[in-house]
């Protein structure tokens, strides 16, 4: 194979995953979605005194988000409450 033009570099992690759903009460649309760093954040979840941290990002196609199960070699920032409705008001959006 042969490049013809170059492209742009690639910059950051970025990496081909599945809408599912997976930790978050499933319902994704199975989409095969291209995640860049950019579209990854902290989530969390709490029961009694234990904070469980997870890696997610939200679908661009049905807005459902999904946990991600590999290691990131970088650290997402954390999801702001504004975005957790934002995200909600699509959910909601998609599921009428």
């Amino acid at each position: 194979m042969k490049v013809v033009k170059k492209g742009r570099e690639q910059r950051g992690w970025s990496k081909e995953l599945e809408c599912t759903g997976a930790g978050n009460q499933g319902g994704g649309c199975g989409a095969i979605l291209l995640v860049e760093q950019g579209d990854v954040y902290s989530t969390y979840s709490s029961c009694r005194d234990e904070v469980t941290n997870y890696h997610t990002f939200m679908c661009s196609q049905c807005g459902v988000e999904t946990d991600i199960k590999d290691r990131l070699p970088f650290i997402p920032p954390d999801r702001s409450e504004k975005s957790r409705l934002e995200a909600k008001a699509v959910r909601d959006h998609y599921n009428k």
